[in-house]
């Protein structure tokens, strides 16, 4: 097979972003791995870096760009889940990552942070989904959330949801929570990619959820989970367990139908968060 060509040949077949997951991931991981495997004689894993680099130059679908990108997602958490840091029962059988030392395990999940289904847009196509995705992505802008539109790439069929800043590996347990609502992150002050991890009001803490995570990139150059964006799901997850008052809502309702501008001392923050609750809450089994 033919070897991996060099980054700056390549460079613009991937999201020309040195911050992209794809660029970042052929630079730091694969033409590595191809390195390590011709240094080593390794036919096997030659092929497989080789047959990996290309389907990142040439994807032939989005799902098959997607699953990729998740698997890489793998790689930067080392097989684990982000929380427990338990390993990932298929990649410890595969020799991928060591067992814990009690042999306890996850079955892990790569959970988006800004949903993937916010990329299911058709230029030309309008339903009622598409309408609702439209509208999460024009009330981030509204709210001068530029930046994260323009990262994942707002409300187009190939949206770049699936970039490391959007992904986290996680138990089916706490993905569970996390979908719902009901768990969220708020960064420590002065501690890069440092969490507290807050529970809905009411809700016992699980023994296998911590309430301080360290977040660690465990491949240089694959990027951690964007705090910017967990600081709007931690917003969402808020609104949806305000307690109190139903005038409340409907003062939030009026306030979004009026609201032309975004204010400037911060008190249209509720505004925000409530609307893209509604947008973005996943509904629990009925």
């Amino acid at each position: 097979m033919t070897a991996l060509p060099p980054t700056t040949e390549v460079a613009h077949l991937l999201i020309d972003d040195s911050t992209s997951t794809p660029l970042n991931a052929y630079c730091t991981l694969i033409l590595p791995a191809e390195k390590a495997a011709l240094s080593e004689d390794d036919k096997a894993n030659l092929i497989h870096a080789r047959i990996a680099g290309y389907l990142l130059l040439y994807p032939p679908s989005q799902e098959a760009h997607r699953i990729l990108l998740l698997e890489i997602a793998l790689v930067r958490d080392n097989y684990r889940c982000m929380v427990t840091g338990l390993p990932d029962f298929e990649a410890m059988s595969l020799n991928l990552t060591p067992p814990a030392p009690d042999g306890d395990f996850a079955v892990t999940k790569c959970s988006h942070i800004f949903p993937d289904a916010l990329g299911n847009v058709e230029i030309g196509r309008s339903t009622a989904k598409d309408h609702e995705v439209a509208t999460v992505w024009a009330i981030l802008k509204r709210f001068g959330y530029e930046d994260i539109c323009a990262e994942l790439g707002s409300a187009t069929e190939g949206a770049n949801l699936h970039r490391l800043e959007n992904i986290l590996t996680l138990d089916t347990k706490i993905h569970y929570l996390f979908d719902t609502l009901k768990i969220w992150f708020e960064a420590v002050e002065d501690q890069p990619n440092c969490y507290n991890i807050k529970l809905a009001p009411r809700m016992a803490r699980p023994f296998f959820i911590p309430k301080r995570v360290q977040f660690v990139s465990h491949h240089p150059g694959l990027p951690l989970p964007s705090p910017r964006y967990l600081e709007v799901h931690a917003a969402c997850c808020r609104v949806a367990h305000m307690s109190g008052a139903a005038e409340y809502l409907d003062l939030i309702y009026r306030h979004m139908e009026e609201l032309q501008v975004l204010e400037n001392n911060g008190g249209s923050a509720d505004v925000l968060s409530f609307a893209l609750h509604r947008c973005l809450a996943v509904p629990e089994p009925g």
